[in-house]
């Protein structure tokens, strides 16, 4: 990994487009192949910080802002919980 390669701290590691979830069955499909972002974490010495789904954000036309999500969404939920593991990182 690249990352290894740089002269920086590396907080963790969030995986982009992990898995596909259908709003009719509820099931994962893991589109891009699965562990991905588990084993680059591992391969880093560091967390993952979570696994981001392909989904389109829920938003309501009055308003819509692209990329950002209500904290009640899921993607919004999953956002926070990134943002609280990368305060606590930081604040070591």
């Amino acid at each position: 990994a690249m990352a290894k390669h740089t002269d920086h701290s590396i907080l963790g590691v969030i995986e982009n487009m992990s898995y596909f979830e259908s709003k009719e069955t509820g099931n994962k499909e893991y589109v891009f192949g699965k562990g991905g972002g588990t084993k680059l974490a591992d391969e880093l010495n560091t967390q993952l910080l979570g696994e981001l789904p392909l989904e389109q954000p829920s938003w309501n036309p009055k308003d819509f802002a692209p990329s950002i999500y209500q904290a009640e969404d899921r993607l919004g939920k999953i956002y926070s919980s990134i943002a609280q593991k990368v305060i606590a990182a930081t604040n070591k």
